[in-house]
């Protein structure tokens, strides 16, 4: 994981020509950063989180993954429209791709639910993958995909509640969905809650590689 100012992501952001959302208090900008184009199996990408409160720049930055999981995912790839392999989102900008479904009654402490038994962000519109079927850790830029696939952005490895504990693998807990182990992922949910407050439920997502950014 790396850490960032608002000032460095939103740089990098607009370096690539994508919109960064400036204007506004709780206007929320999320963004991932994949740090290495393997299949790591690891919580070693970094998903930002930048906003402006009573004009005050602020920014969250937390451990996940953009990237699948091996077991259960780049290991065992599926088929999907005829291709067979794990599906990888490509790096750019996705206007309105998410939205969110909260669940203000969860229990974080019941392990048995799932995934979508807790606030997620879920595909709503179009986005890239490529589709990986080989079974190796090396992640192959081919078969472009476009369309609904399920990426969501959701919390993972339940086992690994504890915001410090990085022992948790990705596994399938990511089959092309972007996410942190729960204890991370809850530290987002007040500031999505605030921006869904002031903007709607919908959200923009940015991936960018980790030689987009200057730190």
């Amino acid at each position: 994981m790396i850490q960032l100012t608002y000032q460095q992501l939103k740089a990098a952001v607009e370096a690539k020509g994508y919109a960064f959302f400036d204007k506004g208090d709780h206007n929320l900008n999320i963004v991932g950063i994949r740090s290495v184009d393997e299949f790591t199996n690891a919580f070693d990408d970094t998903l930002c989180f930048a906003w402006r409160e009573n004009g005050d720049e602020k920014v969250l930055c937390l451990p996940g993954t953009t990237k699948p999981g091996t077991y259960g995912a780049a290991f065992n790839p599926v088929t999907v429209m005829g291709v067979t392999g794990t599906g990888v989102l490509i790096p750019g900008q996705y206007r309105g791709c998410w939205e969110w479904h909260d669940c203000p009654d969860a229990d974080f402490g019941d392990w048995n639910k799932t995934w979508s038994g807790y606030p997620y962000m879920q595909q709503v519109g179009a986005l890239k993958l490529w589709r990986d079927g080989n079974r190796d850790t090396v992640i192959d830029h081919v078969y472009e995909q476009e369309g609904m696939f399920g990426i969501n952005l959701h919390q993972m490895s339940m086992n690994s509640a504890r915001a410090e504990d990085m022992s948790g693998q990705v596994n399938n807990w990511s089959e092309g969905c972007q996410g942190a182990q729960i204890g991370h992922f809850l530290k987002a949910v007040p500031v999505i809650r605030a921006a869904v407050a002031a903007y709607g439920p919908q959200f923009s997502y940015t991936l960018l590689v980790q030689g987009d950014v200057a730190v």
